[in-house]
């Protein structure tokens, strides 16, 4: 094995090297230099090649699950405005109303919440692996389910449950992008040098391989820690296009949204500003496209400011979470908060729907 892999074995040694007696300092000190002089061992290149294959194996696969998830999450609103009037709408069909309609969205996100957090706590025990497998098959069946519904009774039940079983996919990946490198089954396409890269560019408190399953303290610490601390409606109702046509109009927030986001992965790997600075310009410009949108009655403003509100709330994940997951401490403290920050988050989604009733409607006509 080469020298610069003695060096990384050395990294993980050193606390039990140096005698009792040593300073707290000195640990941390020694320890940084031989973390620097581990990590400068790699050239340019190598550190491309290396992350390169970690997002040639993860990325796609990562991104093709959550655009599932979101074909998933939108459906359910895009079907309530599907053949309105005739038969074959579903607010017809489940004997429902507009305003009951807007519960299947909320319970979905309650059952969200109640098992987010209990779903990522069980990542480490049953391997991020045969977790996210568990969730997307149990998610598949319980949406396969769907077709079976009567009335909305059924439809509250059934989106209950797929609340339940895609309960922690989220903060599941985003946990399992920032720990992980030693798996046993990283093995078969990483080498031990480069197992150590990517363990050794982690921040010094992320969780590691080796940690264990479970630890009510870091649970606790997270707690203490202060930092822890409907669109296809709207667009139906402008009038600017009859149905099924007026679905087009969803392209647009979508198409910015996903524009967006690539500058945003530029912008960020350029550092020309910090990632706390860049979400605060996002989260701005967020909040001011969402304050037009409700204040004005003006359809053209509304829609103007759905497009750039929702691109500027789906950039705003990317350096967020980049930015806390690097400032989190351990395995179960890094699955209990993303987990945990997620679920407040969520309650958005409860609240959303019931903004929308159906007396409100004469006010964009």
């Amino acid at each position: 094995m080469s020298s610069a892999s003695e060096d990384g074995d050395k990294i993980s040694s050193k606390a039990e090297a140096l005698p009792a007696t040593e300073s707290i300092d000195g640990l941390k000190s020694d320890a940084y230099e031989d973390r620097k002089a581990f990590l400068s061992s790699f050239s340019p290149e190598e550190d491309k090649a290396i992350r390169r294959k970690v997002d040639m194996r993860f990325l796609w696969l990562i991104g093709l699950m959550y655009i599932i998830k979101n074909i998933d999450y939108t459906n359910a609103a895009a079907v309530k405005v599907l053949q309105v009037g005739k038969p074959t709408n579903i607010l017809r069909q489940l004997k429902m109303t507009s305003d009951q309609y807007n519960w299947v969205q909320s319970i979905y996100f309650i059952s969200y919440i109640v098992f987010e957090v209990p779903s990522n706590l069980m990542l480490k025990k049953a391997t991020p692996r045969n977790w996210q497998f568990r969730i997307m098959l149990s998610w598949g069946i319980v949406l396969a389910c769907h077709a079976a519904v009567k009335n909305k009774e059924g439809l509250y039940t059934a989106r209950f449950f797929l609340g339940m079983m895609e309960a922690g996919m989220f903060p599941g990946l985003a946990a399992q992008l920032c720990n992980y490198p030693k798996s046993p089954r990283s093995r078969k396409w990483l080498t031990p040098r480069e197992q150590e890269y990517l363990e050794v560019r982690l921040s010094e408190n992320a969780p590691r391989t080796a940690d264990s399953a479970f630890s009510k303290t870091e649970i606790m610490a997270s707690l203490r820690n202060p930092r822890t601390w409907q669109l296809p409606t709207v667009t139906t109702s402008l009038g600017f296009a009859g149905l099924p046509r007026n679905q087009l109009l969803n392209i647009p927030p979508a198409a910015a949204s996903v524009l967006a986001i690539i500058f945003c992965g530029w912008f960020l790997s350029r550092a020309y500003l910090t990632r706390p600075a860049v979400i605060m310009i996002i989260c701005t410009g967020a909040l001011t496209f969402f304050l037009v949108l409700a204040c004005t009655r003006d359809k053209y403003a509304v829609y103007i400011s759905v497009v750039f509100g929702t691109m500027f709330y789906s950039v705003y994940f990317i350096p967020f979470w980049a930015w806390r997951s690097s400032t989190l401490e351990g395995t179960t403290g890094t699955a209990f908060t993303l987990a945990f920050q997620s679920c407040v988050g969520q309650v958005g989604g409860v609240i959303g729907p019931q903004l929308f009733q159906s007396n409100y409607q004469s006010l964009y006509k």
